[in-house]
């Protein structure tokens, strides 16, 4: 399957600095390696990809569905096949080093990749074996090493250290549903003391269907509070996706662990 590659801005609309006080439950063991791929339960059986549907007839993004095939039809409104505009800005704002860092819900590894090219050691993580093939491919036609793996964000692996960066370009909007108090522990325990993490999640004030899940002001501060101080909350619009006409709104949050 050709990814498609167009690049788009994404718009910055209010900067609100307000510092504020385990889906699958299978066995985490490493049961399949593949070069820069470590699986972490059991995967689902593979068929060729598919080309990609029309927006009309793409299932809503809040069905609970199986992301191996969301990728294996290439139905995936949220791949810009660019690096998120607003990860670039929020690092360049707050000067944010390059350093070990991993990403949470990675898809064919875009920003994982980019990241590794500013210098980060990056890692990252997706539900999706089939995403982490196409991001292994990725990064290996780009000329850098990222380490991939298949897991669940609620139920991490030993990832061999403790990191200082993470971002989540979508996750947290998704796996909040189930566990809203789960997420911000689960991901604090891989960070250093002070490491710090970018969210961005869908917006409630302009929900879609379909369109990717949304989240309110006050559940991002009770819901993330719990592991975290937020260091910065604004909204923003997420970057426009090939066939996809919607800049969707949403909340772009710096978080710093407690």
């Amino acid at each position: 399957m050709t990814w498609p590659y167009r690049a788009y801005d994404e718009l910055n609309l209010v900067t609100q600095t307000q510092p504020r006080r385990d889906t699958l439950q299978g066995h985490v063991a490493p049961i399949e390696q593949h070069t820069h791929i470590s699986v972490f339960f059991a995967s689902i059986p593979r068929r060729g990809l598919g080309e990609s549907r029309s927006y009309a007839e793409q299932r809503p993004m809040t069905d609970h569905i199986d992301w191996n095939d969301r990728y294996r039809d290439g139905n995936l409104p949220w791949d810009t096949g660019q690096p998120s505009s607003e990860l670039q800005r929020v690092l360049a704002r707050n000067t944010i080093q390059s350093c070990r860092a991993f990403e949470i819900g990675c898809g064919t590894g875009t920003n994982s990749v980019w990241l590794a090219q500013q210098g980060f050691e990056v890692t990252g993580i997706d539900l999706a074996l089939l995403a982490v093939e196409l991001a292994e491919k990725r990064a290996h036609a780009a000329g850098v090493k990222v380490h991939f793996l298949v897991a669940d964000v609620l139920h991490l692996p030993d990832l061999d250290g403790h990191f200082a960066f993470f971002f989540d370009r979508g996750c947290y909007h998704a796996v909040r549903r189930d566990a809203p108090e789960q997420y911000a522990p689960a991901l604090a325990r891989q960070l250093v003391s002070g490491g710090r993490g970018l969210i961005l999640a869908g917006n409630a004030r302009e929900p879609h269907d379909p369109g990717p899940p949304v989240v309110t002001e006050e559940e991002i501060r009770d819901e993330l509070g719990l592991a975290f101080r937020i260091l910065d909350l604004h909204e923003f619009r997420f970057d426009e996706a090939p066939g996809v006409p919607e800049r969707f709104l949403g909340w772009s949050c710096l978080v710093e662990k407690r």
